[in-house]
């Protein structure tokens, strides 16, 4: 909590607004205090360097920090992050152009988090942080198979001896973007969903690319990494599809102590393909449109904000990896959760609080069982919402999760191997509004039990005084 109030407070004397009066303001003991100074553009924008490991061979803080390779008169990139921080004065610069910042190498020491809440102002603007790829390493790759959801198989292929699981691989034959997941055997490893390249602004949904083939194109890197704490923003002045403050792009969050530690995302942050090795923090209350996560490896796990208040964080998931990498059950509250997404680990724990529910699509349980709770839609935005993999579903409490009516909806949705289960048991009461009764207990819990008892009738199979899945309100 500390750590968010000395954020703030430096957000606030960083950059104030000036504004109409009547008479200069006084303070107690009846001196006058100055107007505030008119928000102002930072000077240091642009396109900014920092190399904590000086792979460039000239990095200092004494350089400008607006040029990734050495040149006269002090060109060149900055070793520290805090080095442009002490030159805006503040976490919190405001930014009227276009700004990058690009690490060229990967942040070892623990001596110079990253806290970054720019406040943007104009249509098409934002700050984004990126990185170079890290020694792309050029494979061409054999043995794959196709992703098929009913075996279930995930894209996997051989990406020779130089591959690791968590590399960012880019496909220049089928122009996309995926993560090795792990190792199936040899050097033959299984894939995340690929995604077609996001572009930053204007946002679009991304596209999935399921044609990897033998013989395709692929870069492989181990992506360079920042310390990043607290990454947010506030934007001023943009139209609604330009809504976005701070995008991470293909840099890796890492923590440098080689221990569990969080990253918190605060508003109007977008995250990009990118390497997530902290836990995820959420604030509470944010809006759906407020944190974006598409095709990422977050493998520190998700530890939504307000869940123990019961308030919605609103994250958009999209694709990538998702790793439960502590102990305790995640906890991701309000999520949407699309693009074949992979659940690694078991144990999530997904809430739907307030009126925002959880929007659940397409995505694949590698093990254990996914809870749901509070208002679920089974929707995607790629069609057919889909739940595939090895591992099991589990709705609980009061909890109501809907998908679509239909001949055969069910079974084209809950296509998972594990079992389905209402407040962690398999068996269930049929319940149909138009009925004159309730339908028999003790009713297996299934996807064809489903299609067969409701199918295009709207109705549920429920638990009394507990939870259902019902066909109705889509």
């Amino acid at each position: 909590m500390m750590r968010f109030v000395a954020i703030a407070a430096l957000m606030l004397s960083g950059c104030q607004r000036s504004g109409p009066s009547s008479a200069p303001p006084q303070h107690l003991l009846g001196a006058t205090a100055a107007p505030p100074a008119a928000l102002s553009c930072a000077t240091l924008a642009g396109s900014l360097y920092v190399d904590p490991q000086n792979s460039s061979g000239c990095a200092s803080d004494s350089n400008s920090g607006t040029s990734a390779t050495c040149g006269s008169g002090g060109s060149g990139p900055v070793i520290d992050y805090r080095e442009l921080v002490r030159r805006w004065g503040t976490v919190s610069p405001t930014f009227c152009q276009l700004t990058t910042l690009t690490w060229l190498s990967t942040q070892t020491t623990a001596n110079d988090p990253v806290i970054f809440h720019p406040i943007v102002r104009g249509g098409g603007i934002y700050a984004l942080l990126t990185s170079t790829c890290a020694s792309p390493i050029a494979v061409t790759i054999g043995s794959v198979t196709a992703k098929n959801r009913a075996t279930p198989q995930l894209l996997q292929a051989d990406i020779g001896a130089s591959g690791a699981a968590n590399m960012f691989l880019s496909n220049s034959t089928h122009s996309s973007n995926a993560w090795a997941f792990r190792v199936v055997s040899g050097t033959v490893f299984a894939i995340s969903q690929p995604l077609a390249p996001i572009a930053t602004l204007p946002f679009t949904s991304a596209t999935v690319v399921d044609t990897w083939a033998n013989s395709d194109s692929v870069s492989m890197c181990s992506q360079i990494g920042a310390d990043l704490v607290d990454v947010g923003g506030i934007f001023t002045g943009v139209s609604a599809s330009t809504d976005v403050a701070v995008i991470v792009r293909q840099l890796a969050t890492v923590h440098p102590l080689a221990a569990v530690s969080d990253v918190h995302f605060g508003p109007n942050a977008y995250v990009y393909e990118s390497r997530i090795d902290k836990t995820i923090e959420l604030d509470a209350n944010l809006g759906l449109q407020d944190a974006y996560f598409f095709n990422d490896d977050m493998q520190g796990g998700w530890i939504g904000g307000g869940v123990l208040a019961g308030q919605a964080t609103g994250a958009f998931i999209e694709a990538g990896v998702l790793n439960r990498a502590i102990g305790a059950a995640q906890v991701v509250s309000n999520p949407v959760l699309d693009g074949d997404l992979i659940l690694v680990g078991g144990n999530f724990n997904f809430f739907g609080f307030g009126a925002q529910p959880i929007f659940a699509g397409r995505f694949y349980i590698d093990s254990g069982t996914s809870t749901f709770g509070g208002s679920i839609q089974m929707l995607s935005l790629q069609g057919q919402s889909i739940v595939w993999g090895p591992g099991s579903i589990n709705v609980i409490g009061a909890s109501r999760l809907t998908y679509a009516a239909g001949a055969g909806k069910a079974a084209a949705t809950f296509t998972q191997t594990g079992s389905t289960k209402i407040n962690g048991g398999t068996v269930a009461c049929i319940g149909v509004p138009t009925a004159t009764s309730i339908g028999a207990c003790n009713t297996t819990i299934s996807a064809a039990n489903l299609d067969t008892n409701l199918g295009a009738t709207s109705g549920c199979l429920f638990v009394p005084g507990g939870a259902a899945m019902c066909n109705s309100g889509i």
